[in-house]
């Protein structure tokens, strides 16, 4: 009866050793868990996205650098700009220096700054305006 004893006791004893090696649950792992592969998930999904960025913009930039359209041989230089476009610069321009747009496509033809040469020298060169360069 004592052996029995002893082997139940023994039996309980490792019964306990093998329970306490065990890691127990904690509340707070579970959601430690989540948010490390959630962090890992939005690291490599921003990681992706980058690289995916720049795969696209070297797919449409040529050899030139130059950004490719349905022309191949238009340069970003050469697109066609609406004239509308060129009056809002221009009337902002000339608001800018207090001018009329007028004034201010005369000064750039004539070369002058309130009658005074710009450069101190040789007048200017006539610079087309934009309209006149479209056509």
């Amino acid at each position: 009866m004592l052996e029995k004893e002893r082997r139940k006791q023994a039996s309980e004893i490792k019964e306990e050793a093998s329970l306490q090696n065990k890691p127990q649950w904690r509340p707070g792992k579970k959601i430690s868990t989540l948010l490390l592969i959630a962090g890992l998930v939005v690291i490599l999904g921003g990681i992706s996205f980058t690289i995916w960025q720049v795969v696209v913009q070297q797919g449409t930039i040529g050899s030139s650098g130059n950004v490719s359209g349905t022309d191949g041989d238009k340069s970003a230089g050469n697109l066609p700009v609406p004239p509308a476009y060129w009056e809002v610069i221009q009337s902002e321009m000339a608001q800018g220096l207090h001018l009329s747009r007028t004034q201010v496509q005369g000064k750039l033809r004539t070369g002058t700054n309130n009658g005074a040469n710009l450069s101190g020298s040789a007048p200017q060169p006539r610079i087309a305006s934009p309209t006149e360069s479209q056509r």
